[in-house]
């Protein structure tokens, strides 16, 4: 029995349950009943001893079933959940003590995670200046939040095709509950405006995130779609991706984030080349096979463009990105903010998650980030974090240069930040870092000794 709900707890069905459970919390507004499904899948998941490969699709019902609403500090729904997370976290510490050696030998080289430990003393180091000492400590909080999502995935998973597959498909049905989300909204958004009134004022509001961030997480799934799709020739895999990406692509048009363009326009020659590498190791036949793919996804693709035209939705949006050609969106005054903030604390900054304050001080812009990550983590940590944090982005990389699949979509993602993070918060984002950090805690590959005894083989493979 014991052995069964393991399996289940690690299984696909159980991914698609809590994806469906956060779609009807999303459309039937259950406040509560998120939070405490989440306390109760992480108990039994450790409960268990299940690998967490679920854990994506916990963080889910936790961050997009609701429409940004907050449970109520001190109330008996808070103090229920705060009971179930503090049971989850004696269990982890239980499972921690018992495992020790065999996680410390697994984490013992991960040298990005001990430097991402370090940033925790650079966000304090902030405080100092901080204007607001509390959203600096909710700042702390999400990031400690975001390392132990790395650390449970790093030394529970491993690096192996079976749990990265787990973990790239909950990411996948994510972006279809994105989808969903956006469709549902739109519905309902039409029977106010039209659908060149919401595009224009960026109307598809989900709630929990912005449309910036949403796109972010988007077009994360794009680029997983191209590691997910190569690595399994099987058809309902292959369809299910294929649909992911023309949902994502639809979400893209929609949505009209210039950032998310930008981004694409450097993460898709990159999936090119990873494509044209995977066809020259495996042959013309291979690519044979898959044509009839592409050849289908291409046909959806030209129906939904021309569903899309026909109802005026691209001429539409052609017209607005002209006229949107050339404007920063108001960034200009944000980013003059942000060199002045660094000016003033330019060793340590002018705190953490400080931006809010600045940007309605002297500008009057109720916004939350500097919109350029560079230009934010000066303003928040000063030099001393920049250097820390480009030294933080290097060991990102260098964990990912390995020449298999997984490493090789990771590079791409980064990229993928790097571009969005000009004109956007990319890094450090309480919405996007989650995510972030669990597909990169199974990137790399395994030293010789750092193989777990129950993984008999461990290959630094070539792109297939």
């Amino acid at each position: 029995m014991i052995l069964k709900i393991r399996n289940f707890l690690e299984s696909y069905i159980f991914i698609i349950a809590l994806s469906v459970i956060t779609l009807g919390c999303y459309i039937f507004e259950f406040k509560y009943l998120p939070y405490f499904l989440v306390g109760i899948s992480l108990i039994l998941i450790l409960s268990f001893k299940a690998k967490p490969t679920a854990l994506v699709s916990v963080l889910t019902l936790e961050l997009i079933s609701s429409h940004g609403g907050r449970i109520k500090y001190g109330s008996w729904q808070f103090v229920i959940i705060i009971l179930l997370l503090t049971a989850a976290g004696i269990l982890l510490i239980i499972d921690l003590i018992m495992n020790f050696k065999k996680y410390i030998n697994k984490l013992k080289n991960d040298y990005f995670l001990f430097i991402t430990l370090g940033f925790i003393l650079i966000i304090f180091l902030s405080m100092i200046n901080s204007p607001e000492i509390g959203k600096s400590f909710f700042m702390l909080a999400t990031y400690i939040q975001c390392i132990l999502y790395y650390f449970i995935i790093a030394i529970k998973l491993d690096k192996t095709d079976e749990d990265r597959d787990k973990i790239i498909f909950s990411i996948l049905v994510l972006n279809l509950i994105i989808f969903l989300q956006s469709m549902y909204v739109l519905q309902n958004e039409l029977d106010h405006n039209t659908i060149k009134e919401i595009i224009k004022g960026k109307g598809i509001k989900v709630g929990w995130a912005n449309s910036n961030h949403v796109m972010i997480i988007e077009n994360f799934g794009l680029i997983l779609c191209m590691y997910y799709f190569l690595r399994n020739n099987n058809i309902v895999k292959r369809i299910f991706t294929l649909a992911t990406i023309l949902s994502i692509v639809i979400i893209n048009i929609l949505y009209v984030c210039r950032g998310g363009y930008l981004g694409l326009l450097f993460a898709i020659p990159c999936m090119a080349v990873v494509f044209i590498i995977y066809y020259k190791r495996h042959g013309f036949e291979t690519f044979r096979k898959d044509i009839y793919y592409y050849a289908g996804f291409i046909a959806a693709l030209i129906v939904a463009f021309d569903i899309l035209e026909s109802s005026g939705v691209i001429t539409y949006i052609l017209k607005h990105l002209k006229e949107m050609s050339g404007d920063l969106n108001g960034r200009k005054e944000v980013y003059k903010t942000a060199v002045r903030e660094f000016k003033n604390h330019w060793l340590i900054g002018g705190g953490a998650n400080s931006a809010h304050y600045y940007l309605m001080k002297e500008i009057g812009a109720d916004l939350f980030n500097y919109h350029n990550y560079a230009l934010q983590v000066l303003a928040y940590f000063g030099i001393i974090g920049f250097i820390y944090a480009a030294y933080q982005l290097y060991l990102m990389i260098r964990k990912c240069a390995h020449k298999d699949l997984y490493n090789s979509t990771m590079l791409i993602i980064i990229v993928y930040c790097l571009a969005h993070g000009m004109v956007d918060t990319v890094f450090y984002n309480w919405t996007i870092t989650p995510f972030l950090m669990i597909i990169l805690a199974l990137a790399g590959t395994y030293k010789i000794e750092e193989i777990p005894n129950d993984i008999l083989e461990v290959k630094d493979e070539e792109i297939e």
